[in-house]
């Protein structure tokens, strides 16, 4: 019986630890002046595995479009929709 609680407990304690380690993927603050951005297109697929560094979605400012880079390497979920403006700092997905 303690070795099954040990075990239950465990997994619990996994599930957290990957759910605390997720990296977000926010807007980025990509001139003095930008407060707002595009989501133009997203590059991966939702549950895709990607690389840090990989260019996972184009982003367009008032000034010019830009491919974001992946701040980590993992699973991606996306939140964001393509086609939608959003404030500089706004969560648009996240990786695990």
């Amino acid at each position: 019986m303690a070795a099954t609680m040990l075990g239950v407990v465990r997994t619990l304690a996994e599930r957290l630890e990957r759910r605390a380690m997720s990296t977000p993927i926010s807007i980025p603050k990509l001139g003095f002046s930008m407060t707002e951005g595009t989501l133009v297109e997203w590059l991966v697929a939702d549950g895709e595995t990607v690389s840090e560094g990989q260019i996972i979605y184009r982003l367009e400012t008032d000034k010019v479009e830009n491919d974001i880079e992946s701040p980590a390497s993992g699973v991606i979920r996306l939140s964001g929709e393509e086609g939608e403006v959003y404030d500089v700092g706004t969560p648009i997905g996240e990786i695990g």
